[in-house]
C-alpha cells in the first residue's frame, strides 16, 4: 500500500480500521428510493386516516351538538310546564264560604 510522506504502514492500517468504508452508489441509490417510496406511501396512508378521522370527528360534533339541543328544549319545556302549573295553583282565588243562613 502507498503511504503518505511521513507515515508509517501500521498508522495508515491503524486509520483505515477507524473510518468507515462507504458502500458504493448504486446500492445507495436503490435504498434511497425504497425509502422515499416508502415515506410516500405513509404520507399517503396518513392522509387518507386523517380525512377519515376528520369527517368521524364532523359527525360526532353534529351528533353531540344536536343532543344538547334536544337536552336544553326538553329541560326548557318542563321547566315552562312546571311553571304554568305553578301560577295556575297560585293564581287560584279560594271559594268563598257562603253561609246556609243565606238563602236568595
Amino acid at each position: 500500500m502507498a503511504t503518505s510522506t511521513g507515515l508509517s504502514e501500521a498508522t495508515v492500517q491503524r486509520m483505515s480500521k477507524q473510518l468507515p468504508v462507504l458502500p458504493p452508489i448504486e446500492k445507495l441509490r436503490g435504498a434511497l428510493e425504497r425509502s422515499i417510496n416508502a415515506q410516500n406511501e405513509m404520507k399517503e396512508e396518513m392522509k387518507k386516516r386523517t380525512a377519515a378521522h376528520k369527517k368521524l370527528l364532523r359527525h360526532r360534533t353534529e351528533m353531540q351538538q344536536k343532543y344538547f339541543h334536544m337536552t336544553m328544549v326538553s329541560r326548557a319545556m318542563e321547566y315552562h310546564r312546571k311553571t304554568k302549573e305553578m301560577e295556575a295553583t297560585r293564581n287560584r282565588s279560594p271559594e268563598p264560604h257562603i253561609t246556609p243562613t243565606v238563602c236568595i
